[in-house]
């Protein structure tokens, strides 16, 4: 029997196939042993042990159900036992089952035992299930006719969902199609090329694992996913994948090229490389030149108001004015920002990101910090400029720098490409720090994050 894994079954029914055919086998040799010529002597001619009432050997079964036939095999070797409550199979191959409502599946297996009165087929040393949809291989198989369940004990891999699985405890209702599993590690091709030209894989492990009865979603719990490009972990994880969607829900942890996130749902739509992520979403703009796809702690993110910062800073240093000021640092630094939800494109070339939910931002300095607030936020990756946005009529646009600096607007739009400096806006009202000399007084020590500037 060969052990390389087929194109994987689409439902366990090819096992279903396996016990079907066994059962109906049965059907045809229980007529045999019932004449009862043969109750001293197997149809071998050769004396048996004290358990076996009959052994044959190398010939075909057949099975039909109301003239239509419903399974066939090879058989090897059968020993049925004197009481007929079992009987062995060995060397079952070129196994066909025949479902009245759809595809042939396949079926092999080294040995099997069939229980007659439990009407229930095990498959001990090996068993190889085979459709269209689904190539399975195991060491031992159980499947429970009165309840039309297959369990699969211990580890099962070959080909499912369009993709190399491996997983254990693997179970299969073949009325309802439903089919669940432990343990699952499961890589299928993506079909179009990546953003670098590369074609590349999902790669998605779960500790239990569903597949729909139609065979077109499969789910996770305690989930990783990752094509190369992203990775996502989450408490629930759903991939379609004709679509290429990814669903992911509680605790989500996404990791991309320019920005790592940490909300309450995420939806990934990998054609298009698009994602939304909704709830209470962090977000962690990376640094330029931090473009690695990887798992890494977040920091902490907490709003504040711009009420409750202090107005009466004790100063602040040349080096901090100076690195504040300067808006060419903008992406030397993360920038840490919560909003209701964040909309995001990551291909290259499309690169933008729409960001809702009065969205409140951090950015912390090796001298200082920023501080800003807005209704809405736009970032294009292309033209490297961040839009802050307030409603109609209003100056809900706020950036407060830690040395005291204040600018308050309709809007503002600010430049983040190396070496431009410019920032304008629509309705601007700046307060800035000046001390008499118009240099900071204090020598020394970064302010904190609960202070804003000096005398103006």
């Amino acid at each position: 029997m060969s052990s390389s894994a087929r194109p994987l079954v689409k439902s366990a029914l090819l096992v279903l196939g396996g016990a079907g055919v066994l059962a109906m086998g049965w059907i045809g040799l229980d007529s045999v042993l019932r004449a009862s010529p043969f109750a001293k002597f197997g149809l071998t001619g050769k004396p048996v042990g004290a358990e076996v009432g009959v052994t044959m050997s190398g010939f075909k079964m057949k099975a039909y159900e109301r003239n239509r036939l419903a399974a066939e095999a090879e058989v090897d070797t059968v020993e049925v036992r004197r009481d007929r409550s079992q009987m062995v199979l060995k060397d079952v191959s070129k196994g066909k089952f025949y479902p009245s409502d759809g595809e042939p599946f396949a079926f092999e297996m080294d040995r099997g035992t069939y229980h007659y009165f439990q009407n229930r087929m095990m498959a001990e040393d090996g068993a190889h299930v085979v459709n269209k949809d689904m190539d399975l291989v195991s060491e031992s198989f159980v499947y429970d006719e009165p309840v039309r369940t297959l369990l699969v004990r211990g580890l099962v891999q070959g080909k499912l969902a369009g993709g190399l699985v491996k997983a254990s405890d693997l179970s299969l209702n073949t009325t309802t199609k439903e089919l669940s599993a432990n343990n699952v590690m499961w890589v299928g091709q993506i079909d179009e090329l990546t953003q670098d030209g590369q074609r590349r894989q999902w790669t998605i492990v779960g500790k239990n694992f569903k597949l729909s009865p139609d065979g077109k979603t499969s789910s996770y719990t305690n989930a990783r996913a990752t094509d190369g490009e992203v990775i996502v972990i989450a408490d629930a994880v759903d991939h379609v994948k004709d679509t290429e969607v990814l669903v992911a829900k509680g605790n989500v942890k996404y990791f991309g090229v320019d920005a790592n996130m940490l909300c309450d749902e995420a939806t990934v739509f990998r054609k298009e490389r698009r994602a939304i992520f909704t709830g209470v979403v962090r977000m962690v703009v990376k640094s330029e030149g931090d473009e690695k796809v990887a798992e890494s702690e977040f920091p902490t993110i907490e709003r504040v108001t711009p009420e409750s910062l202090k107005t009466n800073p004790q100063g602040a240093t040349q080096a901090q004015v100076d690195m504040l000021r300067d808006s060419d640092n903008m992406r030397k630094f993360p920038i840490k920002v919560i909003a209701d939800k964040v909309e995001y494109w990551y291909k290259k070339g499309e690169r933008q990101a729409i960001i809702t939910g009065s969205p409140f931002a951090r950015q912390d300095l090796t001298e200082g910090w920023r501080l800003g607030w807005a209704l809405e936020g736009f970032y294009d990756g292309e033209k490297e400029t961040l839009t802050l946005k307030s409603a109609a009529g209003k100056q809900e646009v706020k950036l407060f720098y830690s040395i005291g600096d204040q600018y308050v607007a309709n809007d503002i739009t600010m430049s983040t490409k190396d070496g431009d400096k410019s920032m304008s806006g629509n309705n601007v009202n700046a307060s800035l720090f000046i001390d008499d000399d118009e240099v900071p007084t204090k020598t020394g020590g970064s302010s904190t994050g609960g202070t804003t500037g000096g005398g103006r």
